[in-house]
């Protein structure tokens, strides 16, 4: 960290020991060796495993019944043995996933978007900060935790002035753009406090920043002093990243959290993958029988938040699915990573003798960057499926690109009734891009 982040954290904690505690202890973590990295992981894992068997009521219940006792939790191999923990099991059983001396009225609280089904409400330690988990590595993307910069979100904070001193506990200006309400004239008031503020990055939901980029585009409006963007939320498809880079003229880096457990992973300035938050997370990739994949084997994506103890987070089936990268990063980063997350379990599509995988659909612009506006392919109730598009007009090749990857989509479909329309926009909700829906999934 420079020195300008240094000073800066020393007036955090006076607000917020703990937030310069992590800060710290990670900034110092990121840069030890893979199996000093791994040693940690597995310490904290364990730990949080063995409290909740012997402490949360859940647990106990939940791990004693699949004859599980907590002598037999101590190694690797055993945590990934415990049974996988459901979104089903947390909307229905968050109250006994506490202490009983606790109470959920005494912890922070958080919802899943819904994007899927009912929302689900969870719960962590609200003396573990947010944003300063990840602050070390946002330092390592050319910009300082004492810089202003943007935000675009649904959680926003509960002030009204011109530039929100909230999350940053008055030491920077953050502008603030409402992913709930993403219209040109929210946008043409986040774009001057951006300006004015001189603000070097945006952080938030990709949609959302996606949205903004394309209203710059279209007036012809700069923000010279942008270093990074940092897209978070739904899958950054190639499509949106080049079309941002392009407005921004700056990087745009993919970040990998949920409302469930924030910093999973983030790309480094390499680009070469998705560095896990290893120290203090565990990512695992599962198959359908619940075996860690091989590199470069998409599957379901577990985590586990090895630090709050107040409502523990266990081998969690987010919904998403991923692969491990192979190999070393250019950068000094030991964690392990993943690539970009192409989808969400329920992001297939119903075949007559079978399924295509959200984790094809999700990416079927990638070698087409520069096609699309954006897109959504949709399959109704019926099975038919309508790719929704729309052209990018600044590309002449647009409209045969588009073409040529509407025929591989047909070919796929087994014969089911297929439409390619164009259209002039594809809505997003709340600041997220849903490339992929069914009917029959909602």
């Amino acid at each position: 960290m420079s020195i300008k982040d240094l000073y800066f954290c020393k007036k955090l904690s006076f607000r917020h020991p703990m937030a310069r505690h992590w800060l710290r202890t990670l900034a110092d973590e990121a840069k030890i060796s893979a199996d000093e990295l791994q040693s940690i992981n597995t310490r904290r894992c364990l730990q949080l495993a063995r409290y909740a068997i012997t402490t949360i009521p859940f647990y106990m219940k939940k791990y004693t019944s699949a004859g599980i006792e907590v002598g037999d939790i101590k190694d690797d191999a055993a945590f990934a043995r415990l049974p996988i923990l459901t979104k089903h099991e947390v909307r229905n059983h968050a109250h006994e996933m506490i202490r009983q001396d606790d109470s959920l009225d005494n912890l922070a609280t958080s919802a899943t978007g819904g994007s899927t089904g009912e929302p689900v409400r969870f719960y962590r330690d609200p003396g573990l900060p947010g944003k300063a988990l990840g602050w070390h590595r946002v330092c390592d993307l050319g910009v300082s935790l004492a810089d202003n910069h943007g935000v675009v979100g649904r959680i926003l904070p509960k002030f009204d002035w011109k530039y929100n001193i909230a999350c940053l506990y008055n030491l920077t200006k953050t502008a603030y753009l409402d992913a709930k309400t993403i219209t040109s004239e929210t946008m043409q008031r986040f774009y001057p406090d951006l300006k004015h503020s001189k603000a070097t990055y945006i952080y938030g939901y990709g949609g959302g920043i996606y949205e903004f980029s394309k209203f710059l585009s279209d007036a012809d409006l700069v923000l010279p002093t942008l270093k990074a963007i940092i897209a978070t939320s739904s899958p950054l498809a190639e499509f949106q990243r080049a079309a941002m880079e392009r407005t921004f003229k700056c990087k745009v880096y993919d970040q990998y959290g949920c409302c469930e457990v924030p910093w999973l992973a983030m790309e480094c300035q390499a680009q070469e993958g998705l560095h896990a938050f290893h120290s203090i997370r565990r990512i695992e990739i599962v198959d359908e029988n619940q075996n860690r994949c091989r590199l470069g084997q998409v599957g379901d994506i577990l985590i586990t938040n090895a630090i709050d103890y107040r409502f523990p987070i266990i081998r969690y089936a987010l919904g998403d699915r991923s692969a491990y990268v192979s190999g070393d990063c250019l950068c000094e980063n030991h964690s392990p990573r993943i690539e970009t997350v192409r989808g969400r379990v329920t992001d297939c599509f119903t075949l007559p003798n079978g399924v295509i995988a959200g984790d094809y659909l999700t990416t079927i612009f990638d070698d087409y960057p520069e096609a699309v506006s954006g897109f959504q392919v949709y399959q109704y109730r019926d099975l038919r499926v309508e790719l929704r598009v729309v052209l990018n007009s600044h590309h002449s090749e647009s409209r045969n690109e588009v073409v040529n990857v509407g025929r591989t989509l047909e070919e796929r479909l087994q014969g089911l009734p297929f439409q390619l329309k164009y259209v002039n926009e594809i809505p997003h909700e709340q600041g997220k891009t849903r490339f992929v829906i069914n009917e029959n999934m909602l």
